[in-house]
């Protein structure tokens, strides 16, 4: 029975898989199966495959030109891929693609700064170059869109940890300026309680926050 099922899911697989041969019409069934969807989330088995990163870009590529996509979202640090970003739309310092993805140090950095990737982000620049400039000729005639293609990362690991360094040195800086002010004893911490002066101590909790944000 185990052997029947087996060679039944077989040929189910066979009657759905489509063979990619390299060639351009590899993924027309797929952006036929897209049709008008918003939104579409692509994937893979394994992170760091060529082959995996290789049809992801180009189906990017053909859902940007042929379905009129301009959101990429990837599971990259936020900061980070911001820098793509204003590179691919030209509002950057950075020179070249790879200069763009200098700030993916964090492990596994090789998840963003390989070839796949530099590759795609080149064709991302190119491609908001033509179109910016393509729509900057039909503005004129009908109001044409000045938007691009941009790259947004979705994880908030890098600020969140940067918040919360912020956090701890206003912390500190704000016992600092408390034992300053009241002459408190150095090991002594009544910033977030303090009974008998509780209103006092809201008062000078605001005070060193503004202080300090100025």
């Amino acid at each position: 029975m185990t052997v029947i099922a087996e060679e039944r899911n077989i040929e189910d697989l066979r009657e759905v898989a489509h063979p990619l041969t390299g060639a351009r019409t590899d993924y027309d069934p797929l952006l036929k199966l897209i049709g008008d969807a918003k939104f579409v989330l692509l994937g893979e088995a394994t992170h760091g495959t060529h082959e995996f990163y290789k049809a992801r870009a180009e189906i990017t590529k053909r859902l940007i030109q042929e379905k009129g996509f301009t959101v990429i979202a990837w599971e990259a640090d936020w900061p980070d891929a911001l820098r793509i970003n204003r590179y691919i739309q030209g509002r950057s310092a950075d020179q070249t693609a790879l200069e763009s993805l200098g700030d993916f140090k964090r492990f596994p950095s090789w998840m963003w700064r390989n070839a796949d990737i530099l590759d795609l982000v080149g064709w991302l620049r190119s491609h908001n170059d033509r179109s910016g400039a393509r729509r900057s000729a039909e503005r004129p005639r009908r109001g044409g869109s000045a938007a691009k293609v941009g790259v947004y990362g979705l994880d908030l690991y890098v600020c969140i940890a940067r918040f919360r360094r912020s956090w701890i040195i206003w912390r500190k800086k704000t016992l600092s300026w408390r034992r300053k002010r009241d002459g408190a004893m150095p090991g002594r911490s009544g910033l977030f309680t303090c009974p008998r002066r509780s209103a006092g101590a809201i008062i000078s909790l605001r005070g060193s926050r503004s202080s300090l944000m100025r």
